[in-house]
């Protein structure tokens, strides 16, 4: 098999990160930690690209790596009508901000408890 870069774009999303590839739209993954979530968008890229290989899809075409990748932000007017799921969305996510917190301290202290643990197992 032969090796091939390709761009690969990861967006906060929550707890994690999305995946996105842009040559290849059904590309789908997510994870974790960029590590986590580039591991699985090298996963899910090869598992594509195998089932392109094997229904004869179009080969894979020279632009798939960009040297470098530009990304911005535009501010776009959008009608109030469309905005309905994002303003549900926010008012969400300021109802859960404290329980995120909450969640965010209990994990922080319990890694603090995993690292105290592999300290003291490392003094016997």
């Amino acid at each position: 098999m032969a090796k091939q870069k390709f761009t690969v774009i990861l967006m906060p999303d929550g707890d994690g990160y999305q995946v996105i590839v842009p040559h290849y739209p059904d590309v789908i993954s997510w994870g974790q930690t960029p590590e986590e979530a580039f591991e699985m968008a090298q996963e899910c890229l090869e598992l594509t690209l195998e089932i392109h290989a094997e229904t004869h899809k179009d080969p894979v075409i020279p632009n798939v790596h960009a040297s470098h990748v530009i990304v911005g932000t535009v501010e776009a007017e959008v009608p109030e009508v469309l905005m309905s799921e994002i303003r549900e969305h926010e008012a969400e996510m300021e109802r859960q901000k404290p329980e995120m917190e909450r969640l965010k301290k209990l994990r922080q202290k319990e890694r603090e408890r995993e690292a105290m643990a592999v300290m003291a197992d490392g003094d016997c």
